[in-house]
């Protein structure tokens, strides 16, 4: 097989599961940025992606992701704050969902969650949720509790990209060649990149990289294809749209799965079989639920 920048490949066998680090909401910056005029998911098209969930008598209260979990709670054997490592799985096909999230901290302690689509009601406190849950702790304590169910596309699930088949308008096509100097520009800035909305080759060697914060700003990053240096950066005018821009925008792995509300996406997959990122094609989305 052809080796390619970064190690990726232009076509592998889909892998239904991709290994994911921690999730965080892109969208919440990406909201008003990303898109291309797909329209919007249909509701079938969402799963959970994260819950936040109450329980009283005994407290507790679980703030879950899609590969972690942050524990306060109050229990026989004493008050804790823990965090869990693990997966957070939707089962939208069931009627009504469910989801169910198995973590463990640092010292092996296990935490199993089981959330279903229903109403359910804080009676301490009058508040309505969406999801009825049952949690286990580590001390093996059983709970009842609610949550809140915030929905998304299936990312983790998504179809792999193949860059040698998009067609000529799709700057994704050339992503094997741009990764290295994708990655380098990445790492020039000061501020966190939430998205590479497109790239270019260019002349010399270099290739041109339009690089968004999670606050709209957008800089184009002027680096060797090779990462090997880079020329320039220049902040972006705020109507300054180049052709094909956001169509798709990249959202890179190390940030974790995004949340999506809207459009499609893809992954970008690696010769060892990780994710290198997620190619969204649609937008803007509607804030998450």
């Amino acid at each position: 097989m052809m080796r390619h920048p970064q190690g990726l490949s232009p076509r592998r066998k889909p892998d239904p599961v991709a290994t994911v680090t921690r999730a965080v909401t892109l969208t919440l910056g990406l909201g008003v940025a990303l898109g291309c005029g797909l329209p919007a998911a249909a509701a079938d098209d969402l799963v959970v992606q994260a819950l936040s969930c109450r329980g009283n008598e005994p407290f507790w209260a679980l703030d879950i992701s899609a590969t972690s979990a942050f524990e306060r709670s109050l229990l026989a054997d004493g008050s804790f704050e823990r965090t869990y490592q693990g997966r957070l799985s939707s089962f939208a096909f069931l009627d009504p969902p469910w989801a169910v999230f198995r973590g463990e901290t640092e010292d092996a302690e296990t935490v199993v969650l089981v959330a279903r689509e229903e109403a359910c009601f804080d009676t301490m406190k009058g508040e309505a949720f969406d999801q009825r849950a049952v949690v286990s702790f580590p001390d093996g304590t059983a709970a009842t509790g609610c949550c809140h169910a915030t929905l998304g596309l299936d990312v983790v699930n998504a179809p792999e990209a193949v860059p040698e088949t998009k067609p000529a308008g799709d700057w994704s096509r050339l992503l094997p060649h741009f990764a290295a100097g994708i990655e380098r520009c990445v790492a020039a800035m000061a501020e966190p990149v939430a998205a590479v909305t497109t790239a270019w080759p260019m002349n010399r060697g270099l290739i041109g990289v339009r690089l968004q914060d999670a606050g709209g700003t957008r800089t184009d990053c002027i680096v060797g294809q090779t990462g090997d240096r880079i020329d320039r950066l220049d902040v972006v005018a705020e109507g300054d749209r180049l052709r094909g821009e956001d169509g798709p925008a990249l959202l890179l792995a190390a940030d974790g799965p995004p949340l999506l509300t809207c459009g499609r996406v893809e992954r970008v997959v690696t010769e060892q079989g990780g994710t290198w990122g997620y190619l969204h094609y649609g937008g803007p989305c509607p804030a998450a639920n």
